[in-house]
């Protein structure tokens, strides 16, 4: 994988790699735009990571997002769905939200 993957890509090779390894707990970072630093992008790699997104759910993975893109309210309900991200203000949250949201995503 190189590093102009886009994050359908990313969780497609996720997809393979956790259906074919134990079954422990994973977690996968990622600048989590649906793009790539190319002209693929948009709509496409919205609908993409969609895609990628529902066939990891249907391998009983839980994807979810937190992101401090301001922007990401535009596309990430199409991606993700209701409850499956979170905009944080600012990258210092991250520690802290990122406890919470792993605890509530093992306890579900």
């Amino acid at each position: 994988m190189t590093s102009t993957a886009t994050l359908s890509a990313i969780l497609d090779e996720m997809i393979d790699i956790i259906s074919s390894a134990s079954p422990t707990p994973r977690l996968l970072l990622s600048g989590g735009k649906p793009n790539d630093v190319d002209t693929y992008g948009g709509r496409y790699g919205i609908e993409d990571t969609r895609q990628a997104v529902a066939e990891a759910r249907l391998q009983g993975l839980m994807p979810f997002c937190l992101t401090v893109d301001r922007e990401a309210p535009a596309y990430l309900p199409t991606i993700f769905g209701p409850g499956g991200f979170a905009v944080l203000s600012g990258p210092e949250l991250l520690p802290t939200v990122l406890v919470e949201v792993l605890r509530s995503l093992v306890t579900r």
